[in-house]
């Protein structure tokens, strides 16, 4: 169809010198720590915790993912999976700082003891 000019001068058909295929690819190539990427975006239902959302996702990558596939978590996936359950060591710690601090406060180490058992039942 398309002709080009050779050497000699002669109108050379384009398709003798090349050969094409048509090829169907993303817009963009997704690249995360220098590997091609794919990002899969989610939240989770009604009802479900993020927390949910995760474990299931991880359960779906370890049964679906082929030898050699890995996934990564990032913004506040990636968070929350560091963190872990950290919240627990928190929570314990700010209860042994705010009882030493009424022990403190009352100059008695039974008084705040009874006071941090009453309050939740209050």
């Amino acid at each position: 169809r398309f002709h080009v000019r050779s050497s000699m001068g002669e109108m050379v058909p384009l398709s003798t010198l090349v050969s094409y295929e048509q090829v169907f690819e993303p817009d963009v190539a997704w690249r995360y720590n220098m590997y091609r990427s794919a990002i899969i975006q989610g939240q989770p239902a009604p009802g479900y915790s993020s927390g949910d959302a995760i474990a299931a996702m991880e359960r779906v990558a370890a049964e679906v993912l082929p030898q050699g596939y890995t996934y990564e978590w990032t913004g506040m996936a990636y968070q929350e999976v560091l963190a872990g359950n950290q919240a627990i060591y928190a929570f314990a710690l700010a209860l042994i700082f705010i009882y030493l601090f009424m022990v403190a406060q009352y100059e008695s180490w039974s008084i705040p003891l009874a006071i941090i058992l009453v309050v939740p039942v209050a």
